[in-house]
């Protein structure tokens, strides 16, 4: 089931003429509208009394859908998932089987938080641009270009949250802290120069110690 809110999923399964009305034995579900893990209880207790299967999935990568592009979120009992693993791989490029009931959904949710605060992070950095008489889409240029070296949001995800007993790993990441508050602080002063609020690069300057893991949050 495809994009739409939770209550338009609720409206397509249930009801006299909802999909679970005629539902056989061996019936999956696969969910990839994104809804609110409140929701997605709603949602699984009417598979769950109709004895149908449900495959929380959420998908990511959507202009790519046309061309196999998708990555799958995928949540719920193993079984399930192995049932309708052959669907999801004829559409999408990657499935990530995330773990139990709902681990798929709150993937998603989490990815959703990365992406959006992504966007925010580049308003901010173009409205700060355009206030010292910058050409955006330049910028927008240098970014791109830079990006391979420089790295996504998920760089750090990548580390191990604490850098523990290893000093090499804790004098890197105190390096990149010192980097990481030199940069913002230039930053932060043109936009005070300027009039112009960054709460983004405030509140991540202010959580450099927390984001690198050397400080708990």
């Amino acid at each position: 089931m495809g994009r739409g809110s939770a209550k338009q999923t609720v409206d397509v399964l249930s009801g006299p003429d909802g999909l679970l009305a005629g539902a056989q034995p061996g019936l999956n579900v696969v969910l990839v509208s994104t809804v609110s893990l409140e929701d997605l209880k709603t949602i699984r207790a009417l598979t769950d009394k109709a004895g149908v299967g449900l495959v929380d999935c959420g998908v990511t990568g959507g202009p790519a859908a046309a061309y196999n592009g998708l990555v799958c979120l995928a949540g719920g009992d193993e079984p399930a998932l192995g049932e309708v693993r052959e669907v999801l791989d004829a559409f999408a490029k990657k499935v990530v089987y995330m773990g139990g009931p709902g681990a798929g959904m709150a993937a998603k949710i989490a990815r959703n938080v990365v992406v959006y605060e992504v966007w925010m992070a580049g308003y901010e950095g173009a409205r700060l641009a355009k206030a010292a008489g910058l050409d955006v889409r330049k910028l927008a240029e240098a970014i791109e270009a830079s990006a391979e070296a420089v790295a996504g949001p998920s760089l750090w995800m990548n580390r191990a949250a604490d850098p523990g007993s290893d000093p090499g790993e804790k004098a890197l990441r105190q390096t990149v802290v010192g980097l990481l508050e030199k940069d913002l602080d230039a930053a932060l002063d043109l936009a005070r120069s300027l009039d112009v609020p960054l709460p983004v690069a405030e509140a991540t300057r202010r959580s450099a110690e927390v984001l690198l893991g050397l400080k708990s949050e």
